[in-house]
């Protein structure tokens, strides 16, 4: 029996749809379970913004899996009986990469506001959560004109290719903004981390950095890998292997990222105030700590490692009064979410 003639090849159309299917779902279960730790944990007790943002963020991926379950569906199984399905695809594919560029945004949003809440007043760090947020806005409004280009060419697979202009502009800005990200991250723990002379601080912040980097280094692959099929090999499918994956990847990153942080937590008490957001420290003016409540000519974090090490209270030491690790991770914790 000879072949079904298809509009284009199985091999290059219906391999890559089976296998961004399947990485998709396999994704969404890592998702859901990241979900769930976050509202039995974390959840109840943070912003409403951030609320928000985990909320939009399911939501988006609820639906970008719907799209790519209806796509793998025309495709896989539709086409045998009419093979044209295997290149007319629906018009809800096309609200596949402006889910990404909103999921995207989103994440890349938190990070710029972790990076502000880290960063200090230099005239080099100053303007990067700026920027980072200029390049999510960019990427995100890229993403847009891609959707409704598509639909435009008739929805069909092979459009994709003739998408030269603003496929680039926006897996290129999705790049450079991922990659600033994981390097001011890095720069701004490594920065703190050779400024505190504590050794379980110096601890903590080494695990901060490496968290940094393979978070970082997720998206910036699956984003340099999108890129790089996209510009190689036009003439197929493989590139949505990539872009199917990408929401679920920005999505487990801001929720793992979320979730690390009770286990940051999780150190004594005696070690609270340098939990994750803490590392501010260099920032904030704890005039509440100093007894006197006057204020020395030393910078806020010298006066506070100094009366660390004075009561030894990272040590195991009794605090003297003038460092109390409670009061004063109380204070921390009331001046980072007035600050933040």
């Amino acid at each position: 029996m000879d072949p079904i003639p298809t509009p284009v090849s199985p091999l290059a159309f219906a391999g890559p749809t089976l296998l961004a299917t399947i990485f998709s779902y396999l994704l969404m279960g890592v998702l859901i379970a990241q979900i769930v730790q976050y509202a039995q944990n974390t959840g109840a007790s943070d912003r409403i913004c951030l609320r928000l943002l985990v909320t939009c963020v399911a939501i988006g991926q609820i639906l970008q899996l719907s799209f790519i379950t209806q796509k793998a569906w025309r495709v896989l199984v539709l086409a045998f009986t009419t093979p044209a399905l295997m290149n007319q695809q629906s018009t809800t594919a096309a609200g596949l990469p402006m889910l990404n560029g909103i999921v995207a945004l989103g994440v890349q949003a938190f990070f710029a506001w972790r990076i502000n809440s880290l960063r200090r007043d230099t005239r080099y760090t100053r303007p990067v959560p700026a920027l980072v947020l200029v390049l999510a806005l960019l990427q995100f409004s890229t993403a847009i004109p891609i959707g409704i280009a598509f639909v435009r060419s008739g929805a069909k697979s092979t459009a994709v290719a003739d998408l030269t202009i603003f496929i680039p502009i926006h897996l290129t800005t999705q790049l450079v903004c991922d990659s600033l990200i994981t390097v001011s991250m890095i720069a701004l723990l490594w920065r703190i981390r050779k400024e505190t002379q504590l050794r379980k601080t110096q601890t903590l912040l080494s695990t901060l950095i490496k968290h940094s980097i393979e978070t970082g280094l997720i998206t910036t692959a699956c984003v340099a890998g999108n890129l790089a099929v996209y510009l190689l090999r036009k003439k197929d499918s493989i590139n949505i292997v990539f872009q199917n994956v990408l929401g679920f990847l920005y999505a487990i990153v801001l929720l793992t990222t979320l979730n690390r942080r009770l286990s940051y937590r999780g150190v004594s008490t005696a070690e609270s105030e340098f939990t994750e957001f803490s590392v501010r420290l260099n920032r904030l003016a704890f005039s509440t700590v100093a007894a006197s409540g006057a204020r020395t000519s030393q910078s806020p974090t010298a006066q506070v490692l100094a009366k660390g090490d004075q009561a030894s209270a990272l040590e195991g030491a009794a605090p003297t009064p003038a460092f109390h690790p409670t009061s004063l991770s109380r204070t921390v914790n009331e001046r980072l979410q007035n600050d933040s």
